[in-house]
């Protein structure tokens, strides 16, 4: 009877860890906002902290309108495994630009392009990172 409950709680333990039940576990915090100077479209930086299985700074795109929520949706332009130094700027109304310390080794996508916008990179390695 004990391997029997051994089992089930296996079982609903892998259930759960693989399941959108995690997400919600996951806080996201903006860190910057930066609208393009048209007005038309804003860039969100933003960190997701999902507890103990990961930590991800994020870079999105969407109209002004849009929650965070709804500009994920469209995907990620930049993302990077951990924490950061990063900044938002815009070069004109169709190219944004993410500039800081990234480590190369730890970025999971980096978008050179998002509908009609250019994305430019200003990376340099951080120091631990050299």
């Amino acid at each position: 009877m004990n391997r029997m409950w051994q089992l089930l709680a296996l079982s609903a333990a892998t259930l759960v860890a693989c399941s959108p039940v995690l997400e919600l576990m996951c806080q996201d915090k903006i860190q910057q906002r930066a609208s393009a100077p048209d007005g038309s479209l804003e860039a969100i930086l933003f960190s997701e902290d999902c507890n103990a299985t990961s930590y991800e700074t994020l870079v999105v795109l969407g109209s002004k309108r849009e929650t965070l929520k709804a500009a994920r949706q469209q995907g990620d332009l930049f993302a990077v495994n951990g924490s950061c130094e990063i900044t938002l700027h815009w070069e004109g109304s169709r190219k944004l630009v993410i500039a800081g310390k990234v480590g190369r080794k730890h970025i999971i996508d980096q978008a050179i392009r998002w509908r009609d916008v250019d994305v430019g990179y200003e990376l340099t390695e951080p120091d631990e990172d050299r």
